[in-house]
């Protein structure tokens, strides 16, 4: 097939993007997040892009790690791969809020520290701190039913009732059988 070469003609375009190695890392995420049952030992810290695993240091990277007891010691680190860190401390049970705050001066593989905040102005505090945070609950228990054989499900819905004047997470499995099909929750 050939193409017109007329300069005044666009006979196709294509737009590819690539992350830039020079560009600052930032973290991508965190586990765990959000709410959930403890005990819960360790963090694991992913960045967008890999880093240089020897440009981690507890002390100089670490700004505060608290809990609803109040601080917490990491006891260790490990580079799981070159885009995921993860801190251990001691299994933590409590209920309440945990915040781990991770400085900026963790390297990417290009040697640049972190631009959280993407103002292209690596490394200042406190816009590039990461916050990492995450919130235990008591589990009030896991709910869960045998096959019941008798059970006729195309009359309707099933509800299950559960009553409790504590705060906590409540944790419901169940597969079902419909005809052919199957629904699992």
């Amino acid at each position: 097939m050939a193409l017109d070469r007329d300069p005044g003609i666009l006979n196709g375009w294509a737009l590819m993007i690539h992350p830039d190695a020079a560009m600052p890392p930032t973290v991508a995420g965190h586990q765990p997040e959000g709410v959930g049952p403890g005990p819960i030992d360790s963090l694991r810290i992913d960045f967008d892009r890999p880093m240089n695993p020897l440009s981690f240091a507890v002390a100089d990277d670490v700004v505060s790690f608290v809990g609803p007891q109040g601080p917490i010691v990491v006891s260790g680190f490990a580079w799981l791969d070159p885009q995921s860190l993860e801190i251990s401390f001691a299994p933590q049970s409590a209920p309440g809020a945990y915040s781990l705050v991770l400085a900026p001066g963790v390297l990417g593989e290009s040697g640049a520290v972190l631009d959280q905040d993407g103002d292209s102005r690596p490394g200042e505090i406190p816009d590039d701190l990461y916050t990492a945070g995450f919130t235990i609950v008591d589990t009030l228990g896991t709910l869960s039913f045998a096959e019941q054989s008798h059970l006729d499900l195309s009359e309707g819905d099933v509800w299950l009732y559960f009553e409790t004047s504590r705060q906590g997470v409540l944790t419901v499995q169940a597969n079902y059988q419909v005809g052919e099909g199957g629904v699992d929750l």
